[in-house]
């Protein structure tokens, strides 16, 4: 995979178990976002070559920028590695957080 030209926007993430909207700025990732609303996730590359990261999605659309997941389950959307990828701008990802 080539890797692309990505533009950072902010995007909102709804954290299910905590019933917490969050809103994740263009310039944090999605998993510093969810350290800052008190979550603890676990991470080790945080370059998405890992997986360490991962978390389940209920819903929304991911801009997956990972490394590890192929491309069935990146189609899946059910997985996201919190460290790279993100949810879109004007959408909500719905988090198993």
């Amino acid at each position: 995979a080539v890797p692309q030209d990505w533009k950072n926007e902010p995007f909102t993430a709804y954290l299910s178990r905590r019933k917490q909207e969050i809103t994740v700025p263009a310039d944090k990732t999605l998993l510093e976002a969810v350290r800052e609303a008190g979550v603890v996730i676990d991470s080790s590359c945080e370059e998405g070559l890992c997986s360490t990261c991962l978390c389940r999605v209920i819903s929304g659309p991911i801009e997956h920028r990972d490394q590890v997941l192929n491309d069935k389950e990146k189609a899946a959307g059910d997985r996201i590695l919190t460290c790279v990828s993100r949810g879109l701008p004007d959408e909500r990802l719905v988090l198993d957080l």
